[in-house]
């Protein structure tokens, strides 16, 4: 992957999504690679309209060099792509507004949700904002927050930790 980004060409991978039972062969356009709990290949599949995708390492089973030269814009930048991400994960930007409530204000202080993140001190809450996507990702985490994090917005983000409750709650 490394070299196939330092020389600029296409790769091409057997990648196992979590809705496959086998792997399948692509073709992609490295463009980066992101780490965070997971490492994962920031990729273009060639031959397709869709934009860049995240390929987690763990589940490339194989990657092969092609001689397919690979078209990554000049004045694209990892950092900044990144920066509009939770995580790793890239969708449509949203306006994030988070209340932390008094429970979690001293955690939520050392804590750092987005690089752009803006805290106002509201009574003894904070309300922590942002603009970023990656909605499920966010959902994900605020698990771990417990009830010391209310969503005030977007309803996408509230939709989508109803989604992951709903989902928690049939494993029991």
């Amino acid at each position: 992957m490394q070299e196939a980004l330092l020389r600029s060409c296409c790769l091409d991978i057997a990648y196992q999504s979590q809705s496959e039972t086998t792997p399948r062969l692509r073709r992609v356009e490295p463009w980066g690679l992101a780490t965070g709990p997971l490492a994962y290949l920031v990729a273009k599949p060639v031959g397709e309209a869709r934009t860049l995708r995240n390929y987690r390492v763990d589940r490339i089973a194989q990657a092969a060099l092609s001689s397919q030269p690979a078209v990554v814009p000049e004045d694209w930048d990892l950092d900044r792509w990144m920066t509009d991400s939770i995580g790793v994960f890239h969708g449509d930007a949203h306006d994030i507004v988070l209340r932390v409530r008094p429970s979690a204000v001293e955690r939520a202080l050392r804590w750092r949700f987005h690089s752009r993140q803006l805290i106002e001190r509201d009574g003894d809450e904070l309300v922590v904002r942002f603009r970023a996507g990656g909605l499920r990702e966010l959902a994900e985490h605020l698990f771990t927050w417990g009830d010391g994090i209310r969503i005030e917005a977007p309803a996408a983000l509230q939709a989508t930790m109803r989604e992951r409750i709903a989902l928690a709650a049939s494993a029991l």
